[in-house]
């Protein structure tokens, strides 16, 4: 099997997905015919279809299909992002791809950015906490 094909989706995959997820329920546009694409790429089966259909709001139904999405392989993670630009959604593909308009490196499963980030975190609350004592 390819690295494609890997479950699940990696912690930087996860992280780019979850940094980016206001941009992405606010924005999906399921008019285009994204779900159809998606059932027919088999990235989501028809009853997934049905509840994410069956939600009252656009952003609810965008963030399940986000959750969805991020319960699937690497290679439906890629056919989503195929999917939303076969749909014209180009700019939300690089979403799903990258931080903030910054490509995510990745080698072998880890992600520099995510050590990056996490280090920066990491500093910034122990020098919160130190502040606070």
């Amino acid at each position: 099997a390819s690295d494609q094909s890997v479950w699940p989706l990696t912690t930087a995959q996860l992280l780019v997905i979850a940094t980016n997820l206001p941009v992405l329920t606010s924005e999906l546009d399921l008019s285009r015919g994204l779900l159809s694409e998606l059932v027919s790429a088999g990235c989501i089966n028809t009853e997934q279809m049905r509840l994410v259909e069956r939600c009252a709001w656009r952003t609810e139904r965008n963030r399940k299909l986000i959750d969805f999405i991020s319960r699937r392989s690497q290679r439906h993670l890629q056919h989503f992002v195929d999917c939303l630009r076969r749909t014209q959604q180009h700019r939300l593909a690089k979403f799903v791809t990258k931080i903030g308009g910054k490509l995510l490196l990745c080698c072998n499963k880890h992600c520099l950015l995510f050590t990056v980030l996490s280090a920066v975190t990491h500093a910034f609350f122990s020098f919160q906490s130190k502040k606070l004592k």
